[in-house]
């Protein structure tokens, strides 16, 4: 905390017209540091348990980040009070509400041959499924490494994202365990 506040300081005794030279600098070192760094901590599945303090009401949730593609990428599983099962997917760009009538989702896994489906977009960033015995979903508890996933928006744009599979068996099969 002394150091912050030394920096601190010194910013301020510089003259004004140097001051965001520090500042700068931080900015450019911060612009510098290799993803890979802090990547890590994003392409682990992560799971969280929430009690509603007034119901007491469970929801278990899974979810991970994309290690390649645009930000707000993820997959998210969640089981919500009344054993509502959900599953929703984002390339971090605009979906749109539009029904495609066609298989809207393809995806990989690891080198196997790409398969498609068909999720229920919506008028924000993602699709979602209710459908707890999906191909896709139990791709992802197969054991490989990844999963590459294109998501087909209302103006038929297509955008992809990839996503680690380490700790996905455990991960999904806990909010499965939830819902049942």
């Amino acid at each position: 905390m002394l150091l912050l506040y030394n920096v601190f300081m010194y910013i301020f005794k510089l003259e004004s017209k140097y001051r965001f030279m520090p500042i700068l600098i931080l900015l450019l070192a911060m612009s510098i540091i290799s993803p890979s760094t802090y990547a890590s901590s994003i392409e682990q599945w992560s799971t969280e348990t929430e009690i509603d303090d007034f119901t007491d009401e469970k929801r278990v949730f899974s979810y991970i980040n994309s290690e390649t593609g645009r930000k707000g990428s993820f997959i998210y599983v969640g089981c919500f009070p009344g054993k509502t099962f959900e599953l929703r997917i984002s390339t971090g760009r605009y979906i749109g509400d539009k029904e495609l009538y066609l298989r809207n989702v393809r995806y990989r896994i690891d080198k196997d041959e790409a398969k498609a489906t068909t999720m229920s977009p919506t008028n924000k960033r993602f699709v979602y499924s209710n459908d707890k015995s999906s191909n896709f979903l139990y791709g992802l508890m197969n054991g490989s490494s990844t999963v590459l996933v294109e998501l087909t928006s209302y103006d038929y744009d297509t955008s992809k994202s990839r996503f680690s599979l380490k700790g996905s068996t455990k991960a999904v099969q806990a909010v499965l365990d939830a819902c049942n």
